[in-house]
């Protein structure tokens, strides 16, 4: 159980780390890295959002067709 943790610890400071580094050494002002990210963050949220709907609507489709009653089948 404390591997597991050390290893938690680990990967969220390298991350933190990776993300630092990312930043200091971005060719890009701080501005614009903020507006790119919001940018992507919003078109990652509409593609989800999209997804969800259609898929909302594809598994209403089905529900609809197992809700028609049968017919009974000829013997």
């Amino acid at each position: 159980m404390r591997s597991i943790g050390q290893f938690l610890a680990g990967f969220l400071f390298g991350g933190l780390v990776g993300v630092g580094m990312g930043l200091i050494l971005s060719p890009y002002s701080g501005e614009e890295n903020r507006t790119y990210i919001v940018k992507y963050v919003d078109r990652i949220k509409e593609e989800v959002q999209t997804a969800m709907l259609e898929k909302r609507a594809e598994q209403e489709q089905e529900l609809a067709q197992l809700r028609q009653p049968q017919s009974p089948s000829p013997k």
